[in-house]
């Protein structure tokens, strides 16, 4: 996820001074470090939960799935590596996440009803084995996580500077747009995006690819 270039030179920021990070997320998981994986659960949960929905399954069935979802990850998180760019957390977790909504649809079939009404040769047809998200959907994919992130961290920083960050890079306005309607300076609105992008690349920059 490209947050683009800020320019650290200028006004005086107020913001909390974010925490120091000595490893990222994904490292403090692997550990089995307990509240790294509880963060690692609700940065991913939302959108686990958008995959689901978006495959077909109601909210029960999708709530079920992400409980297997992540039961799975637990298992096998020490085993993920990123031989190159290609190789992502969330592409990772969305191989993952099919294949349990897969095995919660064939479970399905096998019982009187589906539960909560959800069809099972309509969520087999929503992964087929050639399932492709589209780069539309992979843009909704990224604009969710980054919100989630960002409830994540924000309570380290002064409300303004999310909102620079949110203007900046989901409205993609610039940096003198911002300045005029916020009131504040151009410098102050690079500072703090700059602190923000820098926190999220420090704790999450293996998980936001």
């Amino acid at each position: 996820m490209n947050f683009g270039e800020g320019n650290q030179n200028g006004a005086h920021s107020s913001d909390v001074e974010a925490k120091s990070v000595s490893t990222t997320l994904l490292h403090l998981v692997k550990a089995n470090d307990a509240i790294g994986w509880d963060r690692l659960v609700k940065l991913f949960s939302p959108l686990v939960y958008h995959w689901c929905r978006s495959r077909g399954l109601d909210s029960q069935a999708a709530g079920d799935v992400c409980q297997e979802v992540f039961a799975a990850v637990s298992k096998s998180v020490g085993g993920f590596q990123r031989q190159n760019s290609k190789d992502t957390f969330r592409g990772w977790l969305w191989t993952i996440t099919i294949n349990k909504i897969r095995d919660y649809a064939r479970k399905s079939k096998t019982q009187p009803a589906v539960v909560g009404g959800t069809d099972f040769h309509q969520v087999l047809g929503n992964v087929a084995d050639d399932v492709v998200r589209s780069e539309d959907e992979q843009q909704t994919e990224s604009s969710l996580l980054l919100k989630t992130a960002l409830q994540l961290i924000e309570t380290d920083f002064e409300p303004q500077s999310v909102q620079i960050f949110m203007r900046s890079v989901m409205d993609e306005k610039t940096a003198r747009e911002i300045s005029s309607e916020l009131g504040v300076t151009v410098a102050a609105v690079y500072k703090a995006k700059s602190r923000v992008i820098k926190r999220l690349r420090d704790e999450m920059a293996d998980l936001l690819d």
